[in-house]
């Protein structure tokens, strides 16, 4: 039973992988079809009514618009202006003369360029963008995508540039949860659980008192937990 549910799962990721990779299919269709499908699973499989699937269908979509494609448009911008420039000429030029070994290459370009690329915009960028200079310089376009695709698993948790907004988004979602968890405490139990409090041992007994912005280290010496 759950295996089933793991391949109804998998599902759209595999109508997707067919579907451009056999089947050749645009990938805005491609898309839209693997959307359709696991609106259709989540509402007969999982039983999800329609309002939860549609607006995760639009949370989705949203998501998808705001950080992810608002990155990698500037990225190719920047990419298309470097090339119109013919600063990516130069930047092929100044590659190749290090050395003429492969190998080299490709850990200069899927490795060290595709981390640049992967700090300065991320999700996918650092893949597409240096294995279409590899292409360029005589790779195979499968040994190059996979190149790459090992040397983005590698710098993977390079931080990269965040979308605008995110930040204030980051922090109302810490906030909200912050308030929700002190008002899934309720009026007792507050001050135990609170981030701020601390529980401080004293000779004559065991009394609780909130620390604001101090070190608990200053504390040791009045007590242990």
């Amino acid at each position: 039973m759950l295996f089933g549910y793991f391949v109804l799962a998998l599902l759209p990721i595999l109508w997707l992988i067919v579907a451009m990779s056999v089947i050749k299919m645009q990938a805005w269709t491609a898309a839209l079809t693997a959307m359709v499908i696991a609106f259709v699973e989540a509402m007969v499989f999982w039983h999800a009514s329609f309002l939860s699937a549609t607006t995760s269908v639009a949370e989705g979509v949203v998501m998808a618009l705001w950080p992810i494609v608002l990155v990698i448009i500037a990225a190719i911008f920047v990419y298309n202006m470097t090339v119109h420039t013919g600063a990516m000429d130069v930047i092929k030029s100044q590659l190749t003369s290090v050395s003429n070994d492969r190998r080299v290459l490709a850990i200069l370009i899927a490795w060290c360029f595709g981390g640049f690329m992967e700090g300065m915009a991320g999700y996918g960028t650092a893949i597409a963008i240096p294995a279409s200079m590899m292409f360029a310089l005589g790779f195979n376009p499968v040994e190059a995508i996979l190149m790459c695709l090992v040397g983005a698993r590698c710098h993977g948790g390079v931080p990269r540039a965040d979308p605008p907004g995110r930040g204030l988004y980051d922090h109302l979602s810490v906030r909200h949860r912050h308030h929700r968890g002190r008002r899934a405490q309720g009026p007792q139990g507050h001050g135990a659980h609170h981030p701020d409090c601390r529980c401080v041992v004293l000779s004559a007994g065991v009394h609780r008192r909130k620390v604001h912005g101090t070190d608990p280290a200053r504390h040791r010496g009045r007590g242990r937990l």
